[in-house]
């Protein structure tokens, strides 16, 4: 009786998925690593996977953070003055809750305009968006 070979065939690589039929909500997580410290983990459309902590900043950094949201301004007749939210300052003050980020399992430094330029706008606002919302939640619950 003759021997059979096992034969073996490597592993061809599957299909990537296709995230861009997959909803936000579904390529995010959101896990409190303890009271102070959150990890936020996104899957982009094209399978990129974006890792980062925020952490909870001191009270005054958190109140200098959050001050950046708005600014007064005069008006033309100089009379008066207006309220103008301020985003990009907003958003940058943000930056500084994050930890260096790391993508696909590797380190991609820290969290920066440069950072965000290299990823998809939706993991921008939604980082961005919780970062906001933990601030918010740390400080205004008390």
């Amino acid at each position: 009786m003759a021997e059979e070979k096992a034969t073996t065939t490597a592993a061809k690589p599957t299909d990537t998925k296709d995230f861009t039929q997959v909803p936000l909500d579904e390529r995010t997580t959101v896990k409190d690593v303890d009271d102070k410290t959150r990890q936020l983990v996104i899957t982009e459309t094209d399978g990129t996977v974006v890792d980062v902590n925020i952490t909870v900043p001191k009270l005054r950094e958190a109140e200098s953070i959050d001050d950046s949201r708005s600014e007064v301004v005069a008006t033309d007749d100089g009379k008066s003055s207006a309220f103008r939210p301020t985003s990009s300052r907003f958003h940058q003050a943000l930056f500084t809750m994050f930890s260096a980020a790391v993508v696909d399992n590797k380190p991609a430094g820290k969290i920066d305009w440069d950072f965000f330029d290299a990823h998809e706008y939706a993991t921008y606002s939604w980082l961005m968006n919780q970062a906001d919302t933990f601030l918010s939640t740390k400080f205004k619950a008390a």
